[in-house]
């Protein structure tokens, strides 16, 4: 099975963790007669931030100047992605390939490769947060 790699969706809020941190939620706040915790945006004010050019100017974030190529996947399983259906060298050659080919087909764009780890899994039973998900352990997200 040919690995697809995917380019990664991200929420206002992805937008503002990733180099726009102080400037959509002061404007909105300016704005706001509460406090913005307290206040729900309806699809119009989030539509107006999302084209806000402010944001549009920012250059120190990695998005909207870069795209991101991503394998996504957990190395412990083979279902659930490239990133354990092959060897980590494997992987990371095709990861390689791929990043080329955008390279070569938008080379105005720079491309930064990724790897998504599916961290968090569903389990069968509850564990000892009486929570139905295991997290992979801190030793396995820091080598991927």
């Amino acid at each position: 099975m040919r690995a697809t790699p995917i380019l990664l969706s991200l929420s206002i809020a992805g937008l503002l963790s990733l180099g726009l941190r102080n400037v959509a939620p002061t404007a909105l706040a300016a704005e706001a007669s509460t406090p913005i915790e307290d206040r729900s945006l309806s699809s119009g004010e989030i539509a107006d931030a999302a084209l806000d050019p402010v944001l549009e100017q920012r250059t120190d974030g990695i998005l909207p100047n870069k795209r991101i190529i991503a394998f996504y996947g957990n190395p412990l399983s083979r279902r659930m992605g490239v990133l354990g259906e092959y060897t980590p060298d494997v992987m990371l050659r095709m990861l390689d390939v791929e990043v080329a080919a955008w390279e070569a087909a938008d080379p105005s764009t720079p491309v930064v490769p990724a790897l998504h780890l599916i961290a968090v899994v569903a389990r069968e039973h509850p564990g000892p947060d009486r929570k139905y998900r295991g997290r992979m352990a801190d030793t396995l997200i820091e080598r991927v």
